[in-house]
This record gives C-alpha cells, sequence and structure tokens, in this order.
C-alpha cells in the first residue's frame, strides 16, 4: 500500500477538545463534530445487552423505529443529536454519510471492536458509516462474529475495525515496556497479514482505505495520523482543497473521499472535500517533515510564547519605568531596553523565518535565535543610520515582518502554516493562509509604519490596499474577520492623514463599508472556487442553502466567543502579566507620549484608528482577543520605543514629532 499507493496524514479538525470519537463524528459527518464517549455503544440487533433486553428492543424504546434484521444501531442517537445541538456551533448532520449512501441505493456494512470484557465496550468504528437514524445496515459488531471477508457479496462500503491498537494501548499500564514493544510488533504483523488477504480477495474495482483518527491512548494529541488508499492511478502523497497541504488530508475529508471513490459526489451539508493525489517519489520522507513540523509546533508554542512574553514583559515595563523616573547615568539600561524592544518588534518574523530551518525543535530554536539575531542587528543598524527619524528600529522591523508575509502570502503562506506562532489548538490546521496571530501583527505593523514612515495619503491607501487584497483573497490570506478590521483601520487612517481627524460618523461609515468588502470577497471567493474555496467561500455556499440566519448565528458566535475568553482565566493572566506597566501607561508615560507627539495631530488620530481598528478585529474574529490585543501591543510599543529615545538618554538627533 505505501510503495503502490498514496499515503497522508489526517488532521483531527473536530469541534472542541480533540478526541478519537469526536474525529469520528467528524469523519461521518464531512463537517466538523463534537461528540462523547457514547458512541463507542454500538450493537448488532439481536445482541443481548447487560439488562437481558436485545439492542433492537432498546433502539426501538429509545427511538421509536425498528432496525432490519442483521443490522447494527446506535440506540443513543437520540442523546447524540441533543447533545449536538448544544456541542456544535456550525451545522452539522451526524450520519451524514450513510444517508448518502443510501440515496445512491448503496450499503454500509461494519465488522470489529475494540472490546476488552468484561468492562470496555468499544464499537465506534461503526459511527464511521452510520445513517442518521443511527443504524448501519450490517452488522458484526459482537465478539467471534463471522469475518466479513468470507461474505464478498456486498454493495457499498464495508468497514473492519482493527481493534487489537486500542485493546493494547488499554492494557499498556499493567505491562513493562519490552512486553508493550513485543505485543505492538505482533499486532502489527497481523495486521499486515489481515491486509494482504483483503488485497487478495479484493475485486479489480474496489479500493482500500487504511486510515487511523487518533495516536496511541495516554499520547498528547500532539500528532498527526497516517492513511493510506490502494490502488491509485499513481503513487504519491493525498491532499485536498481543505487542507491545501500537499500530505495533509483533513477528518471531515473522510466521508467526502469515500463518497469519491464510489464515484458519487460529496452531500451539499458536507463542508469536508475528496482528496486527491498529487506525485512524490519519496513519500515516507515528505510525510515525516510534514509530522515533526505539526509535532514542534504543538510543543514549541507555549514555550516559544512564554519566552517572547518575558521579554515583552522585561522590555515594557523596563522601559516605562525609564520613561516615568527619568534620571542620569541610564543610558546603558535606555539601550537595552531598546534593544529588548526591538526584539520584540522582530519576534513575529523571526518565528517565520525559522521555518526555512531543518524540521525538528533544535533546527526550529536555532532558526528562530539566528534570524532574531539578523534583524535585530540590521534594525539597529538602521537606527544608527537614519537621523531623526521616529523609532526608525522599530518602524524597519515592521516593514521587514510585512514584506516577509507579503511574499509568504504569494508563497502558498508556506512559513505562515508552518511557525510556531500561527500553531493551532488543532494539529496541523493552519490551511488558510494567515491566520489570527499574524493578521495582527501585520495590520498593526502596516498601519503604523504607513503613518510614521509613509504620512502621505497615496501611501496610505496603497498600502491599506495591498493589506485588503492579501487578507481578503481567498488563494492568499482567507482571513475575513482581517480583511473588515483592514478596510476599518485603513479607512480611518486615510482620514486621519489627509485631514488629521475623524468623527462618529465615519467610523460608522468605515464599519458599513468593512462589512460589505467582506460579503464581496466571499462571494468572489465562492463564484471563483466554489468548493474548493475558503472557509468564507464555503460559509457563502451554506448561507444559500440555510438563510441569512445562519450568517447572522455565526457572527454572534464569535462576540460571545470573544467576550468570554476576555474575561475568562486566558484573558486574565495576560493582563495580569503587563498590569505593572499598564499602571505606569496611565499614570506617567501617556501624557508624554501626548506631548511628543502633540505637534502633528496626524499621528494621534492615526493612533486612534488602529486601536479603533483593534476593537473591530477582537469582535469579528474567533481569536479576536489575539488579534486586537497584538495590534494594541504594536500601538504601544512604537509609542514607547519613541518616548524612550526622545528623553535625556535617547538617542542623539531625535526631535519632537512635527508637523510636516
Amino acid at each position: 500500500m505505501l510503495r503502490e499507493g498514496a499515503v497522508g496524514l489526517v488532521c483531527p479538525n473536530c469541534s472542541g477538545p480533540k478526541s478519537e470519537y469526536s474525529v469520528m463524528a467528524t469523519a461521518n459527518a464531512g463537517s466538523p463534530y463534537r461528540i462523547g464517549g457514547c458512541v463507542r455503544e454500538f450493537y448488532d440487533l439481536d445482541e443481548l445487552l447487560p439488562d437481558g433486553t436485545t439492542a433492537g428492543a432498546a433502539y426501538t424504546v429509545r427511538t421509536g423505529r425498528r432496525a432490519a434484521r442483521g443490522s447494527a444501531v446506535f440506540s443513543a442517537i437520540g442523546q447524540a443529536a441533543r447533545d449536538s445541538a448544544k456541542l456544535n456551533s456550525v451545522p452539522a448532520k451526524l450520519g451524514a454519510l450513510g444517508d448518502a449512501l443510501h440515496a445512491a441505493g448503496l450499503t454500509a456494512t461494519v465488522a470489529g471492536n475494540a472490546d476488552l470484557p468484561p468492562d470496555v465496550i468499544d464499537r465506534s468504528v461503526a459511527a464511521l458509516v452510520m445513517d442518521s437514524n443511527g443504524i448501519v445496515d450490517i452488522g458484526r459488531l459482537r465478539p467471534r462474529a463471522t469475518p466479513l471477508s468470507h461474505e464478498r457479496e456486498w454493495s457499498g462500503v464495508e468497514v473492519i475495525y482493527f481493534g487489537a491498537s486500542t485493546r493494547l494501548d488499554e492494557m499498556k499500564p499493567g505491562m513493562s515496556e519490552n512486553a508493550y514493544a513485543k505485543h505492538r510488533t505482533e499486532m502489527l504483523e497481523q495486521l499486515d497479514r489481515e491486509l494482504a488477504a483483503l488485497m487478495g480477495s479484493a475485486k479489480p474495482e474496489d479500493k482500500l482505505v487504511l486510515v487511523s483518527f487518533s495516536p496511541p491512548q495516554g499520547t498528547i494529541w500532539d500528532q498527526v495520523t497516517p492513511i493510506a488508499i490502494y490502488p491509485t492511478p499513481h503513487r504519491g502523497i493525498l491532499t485536498s482543497s481543505t487542507t491545501r497541504t500537499p500530505g495533509l488530508v483533513a477528518a471531515s475529508d473522510f466521508a467526502p473521499t469515500v463518497l469519491g471513490l464510489l464515484g458519487l459526489p460529496a452531500a451539499y451539508d458536507m463542508v469536508g472535500r475528496a482528496v486527491t493525489v498529487v506525485r512524490e517519489d519519496d513519500a515516507p520522507a515528505r510525510l515525516k517533515d510534514l509530522s515533526v513540523r505539526v509535532t514542534t509546533d504543538e510543543r514549541m508554542l507555549l514555550p516559544i510564547a512564554v519566552a517572547l512574553a518575558a521579554i515583552g514583559v522585561l522590555s515594557f515595563t523596563g522601559a516605562a519605568l525609564m520613561v516615568a523616573f527619568p534620571g542620569r547615568r541610564r543610558h546603558g539600561l535606555a539601550q537595552l531596553c531598546r534593544i529588548g524592544l526591538t526584539t520584540v518588534a522582530c519576534g513575529p518574523a523571526a518565528l517565520l523565518l525559522a521555518v526555512l530551518a531543518p524540521a525538528g525543535s533544535v533546527g526550529y530554536l536555532a532558526g528562530t535565535a539566528i534570524s532574531l539575531l539578523a534583524l535585530v542587528s540590521g534594525c539597529v543598524l538602521a537606527g544608527r543610520l537614519v537621523r531623526g527619524g521616529t523609532a526608525t528600529p522599530i518602524v524597519t522591523g515592521y516593514v521587514i515582518t510585512c514584506v516577509v508575509v507579503l511574499a509568504d502570502a504569494f508563497a502558498g503562506c508556506q512559513l505562515c502554516k508552518f511557525s510556531a506562532l500561527s500553531s493551532y489548538q488543532i494539529a496541523g490546521m493552519r490551511f488558510y493562509g494567515i491566520g489570527n496571530e499574524y493578521a495582527g501583527v501585520v495590520l498593526g505593523m502596516a498601519a503604523l509604519a504607513a503613518l510614521i514612515a509613509a504620512r502621505r495619503p497615496a501611501f496610505v491607501a496603497i498600502i491599506g490596499a495591498a493589506a485588503t487584497l492579501i487578507f481578503g483573497l481567498g488563494s492568499l490570506g482567507a482571513n475575513y474577520g482581517a480583511t473588515a478590521a483592514t478596510i476599518v483601520t485603513f479607512a480611518l487612517l486615510w482620514l486621519s492623514v489627509a485631514r488629521k481627524g475623524f468623527g462618529a460618523r465615519h467610523v460608522a461609515v468605515a464599519f458599513a463599508v468593512a462589512m460589505a468588502g467582506v460579503a464581496l470577497f466571499a462571494m468572489l471567493d465562492w463564484k471563483l472556487a466554489g468548493g474548493a474555496g475558503s472557509h468564507a467561500a464555503r460559509a457563502t455556499g451554506l448561507t444559500e442553502k440555510l438563510g441569512g440566519g445562519y450568517l447572522g448565528s455565526l457572527a454572534l458566535r464569535k462576540v460571545v466567543f470573544n467576550l468570554k475568553t476576555t474575561v475568562s482565566v486566558k484573558g486574565i493572566v495576560p493582563l495580569l502579566a503587563f498590569s505593572p506597566f499598564l499602571a505606569l501607561w496611565f499614570w506617567g508615560i501617556q501624557g508624554k507620549v501626548r506631548s511628543l507627539f502633540k505637534p502633528d495631530a496626524r499621528v494621534m488620530a492615526g493612533v486612534k484608528a488602529v486601536l479603533i481598528g483593534a476593537a473591530a478585529a477582537f469582535l469579528l474574529n474567533d481569536s479576536g482577543i489575539v488579534f486586537g490585543a497584538t495590534m494594541v501591543a504594536m500601538t504601544v510599543l512604537v509609542l514607547l520605543y519613541s518616548v524612550l529615545e526622545s528623553g535625556p538618554y535617547g538617542a542623539e538627533g531625535v526631535e519632537p514629532c512635527r508637523e510636516s
């Protein structure tokens, strides 16, 4: 299968926390889904339950339906449907694959289990092909049931649960490492023999799919899992328009892929897409590199985030202390604070460039350190060469970052999707180009660089149009919350530079234009790319079927999510870390910022424009608190550096901002 078929890695793009059951339900629905462990409790229709009744009788009592003889049933389907309404924020249909097979006149068959008597019952594999009534047409779930490989007269999809690996994971805590390794080797040999038997008895038109939807139990879910399809027109690696990443497919692509192998289209309520094969001569090496990068991102995210936060807290607070309590003989400390602030400004670009290093934690850390050293040195040098500029090292870092992200966007966001700063709670899920983390960085940096360095309405308009296109086009950034925030920010920024201010009426108009712009970009992507388009394009397609209420509920969900996150532990802890700086800002720094930039009304108006844009980003993005906080941090960074360098221990030749 590996030599002659096509292989890939599965990303568990379920809703909510990652679990094997949610991922299997996602595979069935063809859309992100969330469900509990109740899906393990499938039974053959005439199988006896612990209370002495048959599964068929229990199913009829709970659902009011009767299942056909020989089928397998999920008697908790009613509870699962109620849980779905509470847990899943986007429309998804559990049982979509089974319904699609029935609509085409095909059947679903399931066999095998991962039971570990007397306590563990696990037939969750049936969730892959059940219909919306919780029924699988033919079931062989009980222990010692007739093997399906002996019954080849079926028409449709046959699923076999190789439960030995799951049972071995359940027993691992009581085993020594040597015993576990021995049993694992035996288990893999057994799997290889069973695959050989299936391939030997397969008809020419049959397709064999081997897939795992979760890593071994008891391990951290910081990895992607394998899928292989055999035979395929040519060998290679799998991809889909969902992930837009060769070698990576989403769990939601499973149902459309099964239907595609049968020559059927995906159901209209499936957002996943059928996989395709990309030629690759060395598929294992390519997939190993991809897997290592995904795992590295997941494992390095927290250490890198803590390190950057520590540098930020020390630099911001240290600089704030020096500005609030000026004194003599502090040139060395002032220089150290300026370097720290420059390091914060260059951090996002360094994390991007580190992706060019060899895969792995060591390579990523070394790449980050080297990139950071080179960028900070270049920005400090630019500050020494350009005399009389405002926060030249910071603005230089901003410009470099925007250029790197722009170039990467046109190259398919190969750096953005594998940067630790873009790491997502679902491994390998940064499919759509520029995520909220880098969107916040780029929007804040581009706006401030345009305000401080360009200072011409025409330049502001050009930079704003470029940023809007990067975020709005599905083939580039595909970040529609960022698109709206960019339109708001640069519309108000243009008014700040051209007219030295704006009012509430202008803010309202900017928000209205932003909403219209997002709708235009989404419809354009839907018309040009259709099902292969970005998530907003697919939302447009769903809106055509579900009505405008779907978009309304989606927007409301984003706002509520951000408000809840803000008052949660996740939102409060960073605020507490920066509380000393915030106290100093409002006590001794804010007035000095106003005094420094008072001669130029455009700068203060432009700062307000960026902050209003941050508010728009907070409301309109899934992780709006990250987006908005990043923009605020970029704004405070350049203002603080400007005040620091204009003080008694600042750089020579720096003058208060004058109107020009």
